[in-house]
């Protein structure tokens, strides 16, 4: 199996609207292809073909929500994003209707609804200038928020080595190296992160999915040229923001338990620290710091600012906390 960057929540939150008050029968709304690909010619011009492609049939639906709007549905914009309000006392989980065919069979109540489709699959993107032996082979970016795809990745690439390299070699051999977090995704997303925000916030978040989607957070080479962190979609009375809040929190806890502190607990193994830059990323960086053997920073980030570079230096006082956790 492939290793994948964040698997993105959806191919974005697309919706169709339909009128209540009848049973319907319907094809879901399909996946869609996420801005970076339509900009190909844009986006390797700035950064390099980090991106390979984008595969309909890799993504399987997540959920089926029916939501109604405060006003009249508009279909998004999801580089300069506006606000639609949605009734939270309205969310319907439809999930359950999709039947053999394909199509989802639904009585729905009268009025004006939105039947929004979410879909996971890879981003697609690929490493940056990563060194292989057959230059033409796709290689795509590990899924940073899966424990068990990450050691996968790194018993693959480095167990045989350091398992047969003399003990002289081996002596020399610091730490493991992870450069700072230039990772690009649509929404992050990995197999049992409904699961796992159920254990840590205590409530399904997938009926909320249309809020959590936040264009261009998760796309850091997008973010740092737009840098806008608005929803398309939006609850009203602070209920998006305090569901987009766990949403983050609960990433920030995944990311920096399993990878940050999974591949320090895998070299470990080896005599091997882990050294990082978590920065990049839109999460907790003192948080995942503190999971880091060797909290590193430097000063083309940030402006070099002072303040900066003593975050790394912060995270000393939570390690024992957070080692201790996991």
């Amino acid at each position: 199996s492939y290793s994948v960057t964040g698997v993105q929540t959806c191919a974005l939150p697309i919706f169709q609207a339909i009128e209540g008050g009848s049973t319907i029968e319907i094809s879901p709304p399909p996946p869609q292809l996420p801005p970076y690909f339509k900009h190909q010619k844009l986006m390797k011009g700035l950064m390099g073909p980090i991106f390979d492609k984008y595969h309909d049939a890799d993504f399987k639906p997540i959920a089926l929500l029916a939501v109604k709007p405060q006003k009249a549905p508009k279909n998004p914009n999801y580089l300069f994003p506006k606000r639609h309000s949605l009734d939270f006392d309205s969310i319907q989980d439809i999930t359950d209707r999709l039947n053999p065919k394909g199509l989802i069979g639904w009585e729905a109540p009268p009025g004006k609804w939105q039947i929004f489709a979410f879909y996971a699959g890879p981003s697609g993107m690929t490493p940056m200038n990563d060194a292989k032996s057959d230059p033409t082979r796709v290689s795509l970016v590990v899924d940073i928020f899966n424990g068990a795809r990450i050691n996968s990745f790194l018993d693959g690439l480095l167990r045989r080595f350091l398992e047969e390299c003399p003990s002289e070699l081996r002596g020399t051999l610091r730490a493991l190296f992870t450069d700072s977090q230039e990772v690009a995704s649509e929404c992050f997303w990995t197999d049992d992160f409904a699961v796992e925000f159920q254990k840590r916030r205590g409530y399904d978040v997938r009926p909320f999915l249309p809020v959590c989607f936040v264009p261009n957070r998760d796309n850091q080479f997008i973010e740092v040229m737009i840098q806008g962190e608005s929803p398309c979609y939006d609850f009203l009375d602070g209920i998006g923001e305090r569901i987009r809040h766990d949403w983050l929190k609960t990433l920030s806890e995944i990311w920096a338990e399993r990878y940050c502190g999974g591949i320090s607990r895998w070299g470990t193994k080896y005599g091997l620290q882990h050294r990082i830059q978590t920065y990049g990323i839109t999460l907790d960086l003192l948080q995942a710091y503190a999971y880091a053997d060797i909290p590193e920073t430097e000063q083309l980030y940030a402006g070099g600012l002072l303040d900066f570079l003593k975050l790394a230096g912060s995270a000393e006082i939570g390690r024992a906390s957070c080692r201790e956790r996991v």
